[in-house]
């Protein structure tokens, strides 16, 4: 009878030990997802920034372009 407790109690604690390294593996596959999340959101930012500095440049050419040619016209 002691021997099926044995059993049963070691069986027990390699489950237990199972669902550790999962939790641990899950939060570093967590971890990992924010980094990469982060690192996305700032990709982001900073093409937006740079469409943001290309369309001002393009409407400032555009804008001299138009003036210079109304003011050729006169």
């Amino acid at each position: 009878m002691e021997q099926h407790r044995d059993y049963f109690e070691r069986r027990l604690e390699e489950k237990e030990e199972q669902r550790d390294r999962y939790r641990l593996a899950e939060g570093m596959l967590d971890f990992g997802g924010v980094i990469a999340g982060a690192a996305v959101c700032l990709v982001l930012v900073v093409l937006i920034a740079s469409l943001a500095n290309w369309l001002l440049g393009d409407i400032r050419s555009v804008f001299s372009v138009v003036l210079k040619t109304i003011g050729g016209a006169k």
